[in-house]
């Protein structure tokens, strides 16, 4: 353990901060903050979200092979409750937020001794562009993820050390949770018993009879969406396909562009903290890659979370980089394997004892970002350009909504192209069930009404021989009405910007209706 604080002792009412209920109610403030802005700002849906919007229409055992649909179960049941709009997302993803800072906050208390530098450790989430900017943007699953992925290590900390029977539980009730979220989850858990394994007591905990007892409870929590997985071949195959090397088309130069990749994402995903502690704290490269032996000869953390972490680098670059030859794929994917790489350098700049100047400074650059931050996001919101150029908040989805329903559709099919127009429009057609062309049952109840709603670009429908297709299905002969809606701005006139769909009804079916 490493101790010492870095900071003069505090009174006691401001230490109240620096304990784990004083770091859950200060990151709760925070969002609370940052989602209040967004839903004063928009109803519409950010980046990520009109999908899974969709998809929870209905509560299902699994929804695509690419994740587990634990953050679909916890969204659907939000919405029972807050309906299908913004705020139960943003409920979601700010609860899972709170949850990552309090378990940096417990395993860097533990690694370091201080609750100082634990505190610093949530504070530095602040100067990673991922978790500044891009989570209130997107961020569905890979919150979720980044929860459990904390969680089981503080899970698997704790049955290291202590070994008693409800850590046991408790890692094996995370480990059948996590298998129901991104695949990534998968090659942490790996990396994190490789790396236990190397430590003789910690391979004893991690590799015990009471662990293997519990298997069924992992098996059991996973159970519905590995019966899902197997339950059509179609879903094993895509699976299979996905995690499948094809090596006939591999390349010297694609496979050292992957190798690249898996070298230099791990850095930028922490970017631009993880360029900023060296240079507050240069003498954290002494003894960088050291991991002392405990005083009391007991597990040594610092080193379990160094190898981890070596070792998903080395399973990136061996298996993603060579093997698969991957690159160019989006940098956020890697963010919950490496958020422990805050706690394991926090640790590290702790040993080498900086100076309170040094800390003072690192602080305030930390809360600058957090200040600047959010002075961008509402921007970002409110004033639109030229803090963005797509401005997806600006969107006139409510505009749209209401002409639609003007024209007679309140329930029934809704069918659109874009999943964004799809997603964004559930929340003021709750009754109605709204599918993406290509993907639609193509069936509509009787007594209920269709509604085709297409997208346009430069005045023309997109994808034109789908939706004429689609019209041919359902016998209809009328054209879509191109619509065109101003955007509203709070200060600006209304139509500096507009957008347009291709809207067309068909009449309620007098008998239950089926293209299929």
């Amino acid at each position: 353990m490493i101790t010492g604080s870095p900071c003069r002792r505090f009174p006691a009412r401001k230490e109240f901060f620096l304990s784990l209920p004083g770091v859950m109610i200060a990151v709760a403030i925070y969002t609370f903050v940052h989602g209040t802005t967004r839903l004063i700002a928009s109803n519409n849906l950010g980046e990520d979200d009109p999908l899974d919007n969709l998809l929870v229409q209905t509560l299902a055992n699994g929804y695509t092979t690419e994740h587990g649909p634990l953050y679909n179960w916890l969204l659907w049941l939000l919405q029972q409750v807050m309906g299908h709009g913004p705020a139960s997302f943003l409920v979601l993803k700010y609860s899972l937020l709170t949850g990552v800072a309090a378990f940096i906050f417990l395993i860097t208390r533990r690694l370091t001794g201080s609750p100082w530098w634990a505190f610093i450790a949530v504070e530095s989430l602040a100067a990673v562009y991922q978790t500044f900017w891009r989570l209130h943007e997107g961020f569905t699953h890979r919150v979720g993820t980044m929860f459990l992925i904390m969680a089981t290590l503080w899970a698997a900390i704790q049955l290291a050390e202590h070994g008693r029977w409800r850590d046991t539980l408790l890692f094996s009730l995370l480990i059948g949770l996590g298998l129901l979220s991104e695949h990534w989850f998968i090659a942490f858990f790996i990396a994190l018993l490789l790396a236990g394994s190397l430590q003789p007591q910690i391979r004893e905990r991690l590799f015990s009879a009471r662990l293997l007892a519990c298997l069924p409870l992992t098996l059991l929590i996973a159970a519905p969406y590995l019966l899902w997985l197997s339950g059509e071949p179609q879903r094993l195959n895509e699976l299979v396909a996905t995690y499948r090397p094809d090596l006939a088309s591999h390349s010297p130069a694609g496979m050292l562009a992957g190798a690249r990749d898996a070298l230099l994402l791990p850095i930028l995903v922490l970017a631009p903290w993880i360029f900023i502690v060296p240079a507050t704290f240069p003498g954290i490269w002494r003894g960088l890659w050291q991991a002392p032996s405990p005083a009391d000869g007991g597990v040594n953390l610092l080193r379990w979370l160094r190898d981890m972490l070596l070792l998903q680098l080395f399973g990136l670059v061996l298996i993603k980089g060579l093997l698969f030859a991957h690159s160019n794929y989006a940098v956020h994917g890697l963010l919950p394997m490496f958020l422990p790489t805050v706690i394991w350098l926090t640790a590290k700049i702790s040993e080498s004892q900086p100076s309170p100047g040094r800390i003072k400074a690192f602080m305030i650059i930390l809360l600058a970002f957090t200040a600047t931050a959010y002075g961008m996001r509402a921007g970002n919101l409110f004033v639109q350009e030229p803090f963005c150029s797509r401005c997806r908040w600006g969107i006139p989805y409510a505009e749209l909504a209401n002409d639609i329903r003007a024209r007679g559709f309140s329930d029934g099919l809704l069918i659109t192209n874009s999943v964004q127009t799809g997603g964004n429009l559930r929340p003021y057609f709750p009754q109605a069930r709204i599918e993406i062309a290509g993907q639609s049952t193509g069936s509509i109840p009787t007594g209920q009404s269709l509604a085709i709603v297409w997208t346009t670009n430069n005045g023309k429908l997109d994808g034109e021989k789908e939706l004429q297709q689609l019209l041919t299905e359902y016998r209809i002969t009328k054209q879509p009405d191109i619509k065109h809606f101003p955007w509203q701005h709070h200060w600006r006139e209304p139509g500096y910007r507009d957008a347009a769909w291709g809207i067309v009804l068909a009449p309620p079916a007098a008998t239950e209706f089926d293209t299929h």
